[in-house]
């Protein structure tokens, strides 16, 4: 005897034991604005990137985008970049990074610092590799890049025909020499833009994502002789290029990403808020724009406040000309103050305050945790 009623029931428990698809998942959530200066950056806990693997891609989501923007990837232990072209990129669109074999150590164990300029983050997420398509467009013959930049590979429209808003056109590579340098030229022998001009390559790939409408259009637009795009650069041999799609659905869930801390408006005299680490190999610096200083006086007083005193040095701070980085005050070399504890009491005398008031200054030091930074009027 059948059961007409336990037909619905039964195809809903077919469709839950059905595989579900991988989907685009959130490792952070903004928003984080990263101002001007190269002075903001969020630390990505490497808990986030515990399920990542080489070919995976993440996707740094954006807002309030300046048309001079640049973002960069970086090693939190060491500030040095995670890959030779994500030591600074412009940010034309969502910006789209494949994790290599090198990168995932890194990612893995100490997480990902995202910084740059003149930007705001909305979210970075994550797509395995399982769910990114290719699709050949370009199988040769391979062609070698020479050291003086000559060669290059001429494409036609068609080459990109299947093209569409959202992909990626994946340049794949062999014997890549130290230094190689990667070029796309539009039919007047032009960069297509600043990003892709002559930017440092590692590893056996490349990817250009074409984000804009525009950037799809330069794929189109040809010269007389049928070419629209001249793939070049140095120290690499270019074997096949292929379009790179996402079928990964969009995760809702937010549970286990991590929250970028509430946005935070400096107050009346703050000139910096937050927390700038200084580690003990002498990479930390701090760039502070002019603006703050302009209606500055002579005998006006930098606080600068900090914490987490480093046992493995000397914990110091110096205040630097921006341009030259000799002593703000203009007394020749750096003059480095020891910490003890307490806040840094720093008078702006004539010379340095002519320096802020044109082109702000540099904090430099090594072994503590820059807090604040707050201007006093006498």
């Amino acid at each position: 005897m059948r059961h007409p009623r336990l037909l619905p029931f039964l195809m809903l428990m077919l469709i839950l034991r059905l595989p579900v698809g991988a989907v685009e998942r959130t490792l952070l959530i903004g928003p984080k604005t990263i101002g001007p200066a190269w002075r903001d950056r969020i630390h990505v806990l490497p808990e986030q990137f515990a399920n990542c693997q080489a070919g995976d891609q993440l996707t740094l989501y954006t807002r309030d985008v300046m048309n001079w923007a640049q973002a960069a990837l970086q090693n939190p232990a060491n500030g040095q970049a995670l890959e030779p072209q994500y030591a600074y990129f412009s940010l034309k669109g969502p910006a789209r990074i494949t994790i290599t074999e090198t990168m995932l150590p890194v990612l893995h164990t100490q997480g990902l610092v995202l910084t740059g300029h003149d930007y705001v983050i909305s979210s970075l997420t994550h797509i395995p590799a399982t769910e990114i398509v290719e699709q050949p467009i370009w199988r040769g013959p391979a062609s070698r890049m020479a050291p003086d930049w000559s060669k290059s590979v001429e494409l036609t429209p068609r080459t990109f025909r299947n093209v569409r808003v959202g992909d990626g056109l994946r340049f794949y590579f062999r014997d890549v020499e130290p230094g190689a340098a990667f070029k796309l030229s539009n039919m007047m022998y032009a960069p297509l833009e600043k990003a892709v001009d002559g930017v440092g390559v590692s590893g056996d790939s490349f990817t250009y994502y074409i984000d804009t409408q525009a950037r799809l259009i330069a794929l189109s637009l040809a010269a007389q002789n049928g070419v629209s795009v001249r793939v070049g650069g140095k120290g690499y041999t270019l074997t096949r290029i292929a379009i790179v799609r996402c079928t990964a659905e969009q995760d809702t869930s937010l549970v286990h990403a991590q929250r970028a801390p509430r946005e935070y408006k400096l107050r009346p005299g703050e000139v910096f808020h937050g927390e700038k680490v200084y580690p003990c190999d002498w990479s930390g610096n701090l760039s502070l724009t002019a603006e703050p200083f302009q209606q500055c006086r002579e005998g006006d007083e930098l606080l600068i406040t900090y914490r987490h005193l480093s046992t493995e040095c000397t914990p110091q701070l110096s205040l630097r000309d921006s341009r030259s980085w000799a002593d703000l005050a203009g007394k020749g070399d750096a003059k480095w103050i020891q910490l003890d504890g307490q806040v840094i009491i720093y008078p702006l005398t004539g010379v340095a305050l002519d320096a802020v008031k044109t082109r702000g200054c540099i904090l430099s030091g090594v072994g503590c945790t820059v807090t604040r930074i707050v201007l006093r009027k006498k």
